[in-house]
């Protein structure tokens, strides 16, 4: 099952996501 992560950085309107797929 793939876990999606959404990131914040420092700036609140820049977002990046992150595809997490454990083995």
């Amino acid at each position: 099952i793939c876990k999606l992560l959404i990131k914040s950085t420092s700036e609140p309107l820049h977002l990046y996501k992150i595809h997490i797929c454990p083995p």
